[in-house]
């Protein structure tokens, strides 16, 4: 029932919009795709033995809708729905019948408009932050509920500034019971004496986390260059919050820049720093993220070296962590190791072998993009090495075993395919191969980490519209 009720809502949303077309417009937008994975060992451990990463083959699809809704020039909303990602056959989601409950997401729900008699434009609801980046944000880029401002000050120059709000957990009244048994007890009928003692927590507020953001952008003949800033409040009893007993901040500040003055090269770069303070050392972080890639177009491909690097761990797992705090990072440099994929569940392996962290490591890439010797097809070859910048004692200091160290490598090559089959329907093949040499004999990691490949073969079908 949910479901359909859902749906009704939206077809009178959609159908109500359509009768008042000759004073709002409405434009659709979106994408479409389908596709078959063909996956071993996606956690880089062994394989056999734990009989994980072995579900090989499975087929997802998801959909992405947006409705824009344009009074004029200066006013408009945005409503976006997803549907996906669906895996066929499983429970809730895409089996036999198809009418599964809860697959029908809100992705974007915001108002844009213009202030009266100015340029400025504020956009008000949920809708998509990324803070700046050539390859990816190794910060944040994700959904939220967000207040934006844009300020254009001339051709050359704006201001965006933002807050928002990640999360409020509405912390409540808790009650704990516990019941205590004492064997002096001088009961008749048991030699037991039972205590129980109700505990009431009172009511808290910290549970809030709250970020604001401002972004510069510097565009010239030839250049971009763009430094930002961004400054979070984290409640103590809040889903993010690193220190159980004091509310905590962080601060990040970066900048990132595109040169194309000397064409056909063009040189990418971003540095990042960030700190989180917390009342415990343990819980302190601070760190910093650097990435560089250089392009030369040539007539039938894009040779791309690219380099990443962050700060890792020292040996001290009590002096608090030496990597950049993070809030929700995509990084996209390639699309097996890390999240470039055109697909679900295509990438991301190494970030999340890596303790789920696309910190602690440098990685150094050769891409040859958009290969073409036919109309309409085009391929892009990758090759990656790298290692983890964590001490190796941190590992047998105690810190968590999936940590890449210095004492740790990995590898990955990838050959991508992209078939455009019509203006807007194209056909997506993705090879992937991924390794990871662990160091097994450092903290607890065993025969748990013996040197095992990952792989992928993905075959799928993508529509923009």
């Amino acid at each position: 029932m949910r479901k359909f009720s859902i749906l009704a809502m939206v077809a009178a949303f959609i159908l109500g919009t359509v009768a008042l077309a000759s004073a709002v417009e409405m434009k659709a937008r979106g994408s479409f795709r389908v596709h078959a994975n063909w996956t071993d060992n996606y956690n880089l451990e062994k394989t056999k033995q734990d009989n994980e990463s072995e579900d090989d083959f499975n087929v997802y699809q998801r959909a992405r809708v947006y409705f824009d809704f344009i009074a004029n020039e200066n006013v408009k909303a945005v409503l976006g729905f997803e549907i996906g990602d669906l895996t066929w056959g499983t429970d809730g989601q895409a089996q036999l019948g198809t009418d599964e409950k809860g697959i029908i997401e809100v992705k974007h729900a915001y108002l844009d408009f213009k202030l009266p008699e100015t340029e400025i434009d504020v956009k008000a609801g949920l809708q998509g932050i990324t803070l700046p980046n050539n390859l990816g944000s190794a910060i944040l880029s994700d959904d939220m509920a967000a207040l934006v401002l844009n300020i254009p000050v001339n051709d050359m120059f704006s201001v965006t500034a933002g807050w928002a709000r990640l999360y409020n957990n509405d912390a409540t009244q808790k009650t704990t019971t516990t019941t205590t048994v004492d064997n002096n007890g001088t009961d008749a009928i048991s030699p037991f004496e039972v205590t129980t003692t109700t505990t009431t927590t009172p009511y808290n507020y910290h549970d809030e986390d709250d970020m604001a953001f401002l972004v510069l952008p510097i565009k010239m003949d030839g250049y971009t260059i763009t430094p930002f800033g961004a400054y979070a409040w984290i409640g103590k009893d809040s889903s993010l919050s690193a220190d159980p007993k004091k509310d905590s901040h962080a601060y990040w500040l970066g900048v990132s820049g595109k040169v194309t003055a000397i064409d056909p090269i063009v040189v990418m770069f971003d540095l990042n720093y960030g700190k989180l303070n917390a009342d415990n050392d343990t819980y302190d972080a601070s760190g910093w993220f650097m990435d560089l890639a250089v392009d030369y177009k040539m007539d039938m491909m894009t040779p791309e070296l690219f380099f990443l690097y962050s700060s890792g761990e020292d040996s001290n797992i009590k002096d608090g962590h030496e990597v950049m705090p993070i809030i929700s990072p995509d990084i996209t440099a390639t699309s097996f190791g890390f999240d470039g994929s055109a697909l679900a569940h295509g990438g991301n392996i190494i970030h999340d072998a890596n303790n789920n962290n696309y910190l602690g490591l440098w990685a150094l890439g050769l891409k040859l993009k958009d290969i073409s010797f036919m109309e309409n097809l085009s391929h892009t070859l990758t090759f990656m090495y790298g290692k983890g910048t964590s001490d190796k004692d941190y590992v047998n200091n105690g810190g968590d075993d999936s940590t890449l160290t210095t004492k740790d490598s990995f590898t990955e090559f990838d050959f991508d395919t992209k078939y455009k089959m019509y203006e807007n329907l194209a056909a997506i093949v993705e090879l992937g191969y991924a390794k990871i040499n662990y160091d097994e004999d450092l903290g607890t990691r065993g025969n748990n980490y013996k040197d095992q490949a990952a792989w992928k073969l993905a075959v799928g079908v993508k529509y923009n519209f």
